[in-house]
């Protein structure tokens, strides 16, 4: 599950990445908690 994820969000812009955590609410922190 991680795996696929990581590998879609890497695929994406950093900004992108950001924008989606945020919507998907994963980290709902600063934006590098869905990072690790």
């Amino acid at each position: 599950m991680a795996g696929k994820s990581k590998r879609g969000f890497a695929s994406m812009d950093p900004q992108k990445q950001i924008e989606i955590a945020r919507k998907g609410g994963q980290s709902g922190g600063p934006g590098r908690g869905w990072r690790g």
